[in-house]
């Protein structure tokens, strides 16, 4: 099927088009003289019956195959004042039924201001969108390609490109194709790209690949499983890796319950249950009945065991019936990890398991391969000494049994497994029979793998701390007696700020002796507003790297704020819309609604609400965010507030239900901070900012000003 916008034709001047195309037919709908103009083709065998059509729309069923549904191809107002048309159409047509729907077309619109280079949208354009998205029940299909299907094919500063041409669906349409995606295609003569649905209802064969063995929640506590891991643990001996090897073995040999013999038995549990509820109420039959619902709830659970630990939603509890939740978020997770092809440093693309893998052995062999790294004792002399003589007998004592059963208890049990697909719930499970043999190494994961990271950035830290001593580099000051700051390390993410010559230095020397490269496609540079563009250009070629205007963000957050603070507003924004999209609240009750917005919703701002002032009104779009979440849709429409959002944010104690208020979240983070700066006189901000904050009253500074935004937080009423 394909759908046409803006074809600027008549109906009859694009029926004699589509006459000329040979295995289609298809319907149009007239321009207004020379702008708009839709068309529908499909092919010959589809059955395609037209339910309406108008300017902005053509509203189809479909049946292919045996699966039936409805598309739409939507068109939305091109000029800003009649683009709340578009949405009341949206709405209505949303309401004209239900069912498998997949809408498709030009929206004129953006969802996220990420969707826009070269400009910036209002943001009342694009809450409006966001909210009839969510209202109606539909969300966008997974997107390959370019981010962007319009170009104004304008030049330099003057260019504009954005993402107002996509794909949604409702979750019934998601059902029949869970693995649709849709692509974006190159663009040749139009301003914009052609899109393409692809709507495949599984990965394959070739897509899957071998089934790789994994402990699962919902065999703790069944008949067999604990004597199947005696019996390989005893196999392997005293070697720990055969011992977790035999173990899978067996409990593979085992054949535990799957999900497939869960709905088996939910659909024959189901049938008797049919039987019982229509018969006679004899003693027996009574009795009978109970027993069969006890079961089926049993089932239940099982089955929310088994999508939950696939979802990875580790925030929310199994136990509240969110079957459909986690089942619904693991098939996007599988969607997003599964790998169709990836492309070589030569740009040569790669398709099909065996050659991916050939790929990716070949590139990972490359980066993990060993440089035969030399000369890299005189660099430990840059490393002061930290660790005491004491300290270091107490980590160099042996593990006790008792140390890693408190260490292992401290883990979550569905967090990912190892390459062996034993996770932490095995080794809680049967500690009593594996936890003599039981070695704990260091992998990525563990919870010592970071320490790697920051005792080879200790190394190039002293490198740079000993260039700047001895008068080789120099680093920034915010006012003439404040300490110079050369870099900022957080594990593996750095920025430097140095000179360049002598910085490629120091890093050709720490990659030389440590092993460890740059990777250059995730390095940037910039520079001030004095360089001139022939020293930007020779800096770039030392480095090899791109070149942005300023960096973009470090730890979640944008390195650079002008007076405007929008990169910061949009940022925080984006996210929250992200996770509270319409589709989650229509699959969860109203305590998985709670957990999620508490767990994860309202967690998103609060490193950003650590360091800056939040204004008001983004703090009331926040909350109305997570208001209109929690209260959800009703037939395409936001059901009513019976209870003030103030009230909700009340302490459960007074009524409440514990909701953050975002504006006195954000004054206790702050209040927080200062207290800190004020009290604690070893941290380093205090050292690097006390040049311009001298005293305090309270939480209140006076006689300075923090660089925070907004300036320094006023006065927490802490009884609130």
């Amino acid at each position: 099927m394909i759908f046409l916008c803006e074809t600027k034709l008549s109906s009859r001047e694009m029926s004699r088009l589509i006459s000329k195309v040979d295995g289609y037919t298809g319907v149009a709908v007239d321009s207004v003289g020379r702008s708009g103009g839709l068309a529908f083709l499909w092919k010959e065998g589809v059955s395609c019956i037209m339910r309406a059509a108008a300017v902005h729309f053509m509203d189809f069923d479909v049946e292919l195959n045996g699966l039936k549904w409805r598309v739409t191809g939507f068109y939305g107002w091109p000029a800003v004042q009649d683009r709340h048309l578009s949405w009341q159409l949206l709405r209505m047509l949303a309401g004209e039924g239900s069912g498998p729907w997949l809408c498709v077309g030009d929206f004129n619109e953006i969802l996220y201001s990420t969707e826009m280079k070269g400009a910036s949208r209002a943001q009342w354009q694009m809450n409006n969108f966001r909210d009839a998205v969510d209202e109606v029940g539909i969300r966008d299909l997974p997107m390959e390609g370019y981010a962007f299907t319009f170009d104004n094919g304008q030049v330099g500063e003057d260019n504009r490109q954005s993402r107002i041409d996509r794909a949604m669906a409702n979750e019934e349409w998601f059902d029949l194709f869970p693995y649709a995606r849709v692509l974006h295609l190159n663009r040749e003569w139009s301003d914009h790209c052609p899109i393409k649905v692809v709507g495949d209802r599984r990965l394959g064969r070739e897509g899957r690949g071998d089934r790789m063995f994994r402990y699962e929640h919902i065999w703790v506590g069944e008949e067999g499983c604990e004597e199947a891991v005696k019996r390989g643990w005893s196999r392997g001996g005293d070697d720990f890796t055969k011992c977790i090897d035999w173990c899978a073995r067996e409990l593979v040999e085992w054949k535990g319950v799957s999900i497939g013999k869960i709905i088996k038995s939910l659909v024959k549990k189901r049938g008797r249950l049919k039987v019982l509820n229509e018969g006679d109420r004899s003693l027996g039959r009574v009795q009978e009945r109970k027993r069969v619902v006890m079961e089926i709830a049993a089932l239940l659970r099982q089955e929310e065991k088994f999508w939950r630990q696939r979802s990875r939603a580790i925030w929310l509890r199994d136990g509240d019936r969110n079957s459909n939740f986690f089942h619904r978020v693991a098939s996007e997770r599988r969607k997003k990890n599964f790998i169709s092809k990836v492309s070589d440093d030569l740009g040569n693309v790669f398709e099909g398991t065996e050659a991916v893998s050939r790929c990716d052995v070949a590139y990972f062999g490359e980066l993990f391969g060993s440089g035969s790294p030399a000369g890299f004792a005189d660099l430990l002399a840059v490393v002061e000494g930290r660790v005491t003589g004491e300290m270091n007998a107490g980590l160099a004592e042996d593990y006790t049994g008792e140390k890693v059963a408190i260490a292992l208890s401290q883990m979550h049990p569905l967090k990912a497994p190892g390459p062996d697909g034993m996770n932490d719930l095995f080794y809680q499970t049967y500690w009593h029979i594996v936890g003599p043999a039981v070695i704990r190494g260091l992998r990525q994961g563990d919870p010592l793998s970071p320490y790697l990271f920051l005792l080879c950035a200790e190394v190039l830290s002293g490198m740079l701390r000993r260039a700047a001593e001895v008068g080789s580099i120099h680093g920034i000051r915010i006012a003439p007696q404040a300490p110079s700051v050369s870099h900022l390390f957080f594990a593996d993410d750095s920025i430097i700020f140095l000179k360049a010559r002598e910085v490629k230095r120091i890093l050709d020397r720490y990659q030389q002796a440590s092993g460890q490269l740059v990777s250059l496609p995730k390095t940037t540079v910039s520079f001030s507003r004095g360089t001139s563009l022939a020293r930007k250009q020779q800096i770039g070629g030392v480095f090899g790297v791109r070149q942005v205007v300023c960096q973009e963000k470090y730890l979640g957050l944008p390195t650079v704020l002008g007076r405007s603070k929008k990169g910061l507003t949009d940022l925080i924004r984006d996210k929250l819309s992200k996770k509270l999209q319409g589709w989650k609240g229509s699959l969860l009750g109203k305590a998985g609604k709670e957990v999620l917005i508490k767990a994860v919703a309202q967690a998103i701002p609060t490193y950003a609400m650590s360091v800056f002032r939040i204004p008001s009104n983004l703090c009331d779009e926040l909350r109305s965010l997570v208001s209109r979440f929690w209260r959800g849709t009703e037939n395409g429409r936001r059901k009513i507030p019976w209870v003030a959002w103030r009230k909700l944010c009340l302490p459960k104690c007074r009524g409440g239900l514990g909701f953050r208020d975002f504006v006195k979240f954000n004054s206790a983070l702050l209040g927080k901070q200062e207290w800190r700066f004020g009290n604690q006189s070893e941290l380093f901000l205090e050292e690097y900012l006390g040049s311009t904050v001298r005293a305090f009253d309270g939480v209140t500074a006076q006689g300075g000003r923090w660089p925070l935004y907004g300036g320094v937080a006023g006065p927490v009423d802490w009884g609130n």
